[in-house]
């Protein structure tokens, strides 16, 4: 059979459970009052008994005690769980490690947290699987994270598609002590430093492999350079930005565009719309991006070629992890299903930059940027001039 797209939405932590981080904000425990499905046939045997056993508790499960468990009986327990709308995220992992039938049968797990109950680096690793048994895309403020936490999300293995604005609310009264950040932590959101930190440990830890999606907003500090620096990561294809002041003021000189950065093809929303009507997707959810960046004849009016493809199975099963942000000014999103649609106003249009990257095409006559205009302000080595002054040797000697 096959599973339908799963929506966990976690309207605050518990309370007064500490059994790890995948229970602070799903109860491991079988509902109260919910019964147990009546045998057909006779008494319970001792592997419906098991199972009732197993599914009581969540918490008292290991992955390793899956291993021996065949597929046959462990699609049993994934069917309870479901006919009980119990299938917490811990779960959805063990099955997705485990089984490559599940793999095959479930899309996608959400899971939407809208307070937090942990250090953000433990939610990273709650998305992370060093063998890549399913997809990890994430969304979350730059508000919310200070410096060493986004550079923490570099170590997440599986990530495919990323997306960081800076528009959060205060952060929620009453939170867990050990939630609380020190004040002076730096939070700076995307910079130069936080990618040059992302690439060494891409290097050192065979990371960020496959992300080949990222989506900014608000992020004051990013500039062509930035982009220089996350070319090096090798399945990286598009970067859609939003009021990300630098290039915004960069691309308004060139009229929006199109123009090539690097190894970045880069234009305004208003500008590809006038070369693809279809242009607006790339400001849709991120799940819908991370599927167009497959998709050739999407880009091919906008004069781009086929992108690298994915060196992960496209079959593989999504999660999708939601931490708390508010919607950046101007966008309007609508309730549909588990995701959202984005209308943005057109006046908002000349504010979001598509960059794909894509080696330039000398047929094309497309512009081609010399050194950036940032590149080119940087502060130059001081050099000490050679004054010709008098020789020390001789000074010495007259006052001898």
């Amino acid at each position: 059979m096959s599973y339908p797209v799963i929506h966990h939405h976690s309207e605050g932590p518990q309370t007064n459970f500490n059994r790890g981080a995948h229970w602070n904000h799903q109860s491991p425990f079988w509902p109260p009052g919910r019964g147990w499905p009546i045998p057909t046939r006779g008494a319970r045997s001792l592997k419906d008994t098991a199972i009732r056993l197993a599914v009581k508790d969540q918490s008292l499960l290991t992955p390793d005690l899956f291993k021996n468990i065949p597929w046959c009986i462990a699609e049993e327990i994934w069917d309870l769980l479901d006919s009980s709308n119990k299938q917490t995220l811990f779960m959805w992992k063990v099955m997705a490690a485990n089984y490559e039938e599940f793999r095959k049968q479930t899309p996608s797990y959400i899971f939407t947290a809208n307070n937090i109950a942990l250090p953000i680096a433990q939610y990273f690793d709650l998305l992370d699987t060093k063998e890549c048994n399913w997809r990890a895309m994430l969304s979350v403020s730059s508000d919310l994270t200070d410096n060493p936490e986004l550079v923490a999300l570099a170590q997440i293995t599986n990530l495919v598609a990323l997306e960081i604005n800076q528009h959060m609310n205060p952060r929620p009264t009453g939170q867990p002590p050990q939630v609380q950040r020190a004040e002076h932590a730096p939070r700076d959101g995307i910079s130069d430093s936080v990618v040059l930190s992302w690439l060494e440990i891409a290097e050192s830890q065979n990371t960020l492999q496959h992300l080949r999606v990222l989506r900014l907003s608000s992020q004051k500090l990013v500039n062509w350079r930035t982009f220089n620096h996350l070319s090096q990561l090798p399945e990286l294809q598009i970067i859609v930005l939003h009021d990300c002041e630098i290039i915004t003021k960069s691309l308004a000189r060139d009229k929006g565009g199109p123009v090539y950065h690097g190894d970045w093809y880069c234009m305004t929303l208003k500008k590809a719309m006038t070369l693809n009507g279809e242009a607006w997707k790339m400001w849709a959810p991120l799940l819908e991006i991370y599927k167009g960046s497959f998709d050739a004849d999407f880009f091919h009016n906008m004069g781009l070629r086929v992108a690298t493809p994915s060196s992960l199975d496209r079959d593989l099963p999504m999660m999708e992890f939601q931490l708390p942000t508010v919607h950046p000014p101007g966008e309007d999103r609508q309730a549909q299903g588990s995701r959202t649609t984005w209308n943005c106003p057109w006046e908002m249009w000349d504010k979001i930059v598509l960059l794909q990257k894509i080696p330039l095409d000398p047929k094309a006559g497309i512009k081609k940027k010399g050194p950036d205009v940032l590149e080119s302000r940087a502060v130059k080595p001081r050099v000490m001039r050679d004054r010709g002054g008098p020789d020390l040797g001789t000074m010495l000697g007259q006052l001898a």
